[in-house]
């Protein structure tokens, strides 16, 4: 399960730096998933 979200916190963060536009989809996805663990500070996602 670690490793599965490792991958998925590593693909929104190449989203998130790739296309600004991603990043109001990305927020969405991280509001509705909370399990994930994954959250946004200061512009940089973290775990």
């Amino acid at each position: 399960m670690a490793q599965k979200l490792r991958r998925i916190r590593d693909f929104l963060q190449e989203c998130w730096n790739d296309d600004p536009a991603l990043q109001i989809v990305i927020k969405k996805l991280l509001t509705k998933f909370g399990q994930w663990g994954i959250t946004i500070v200061d512009g940089v996602l973290v775990k």
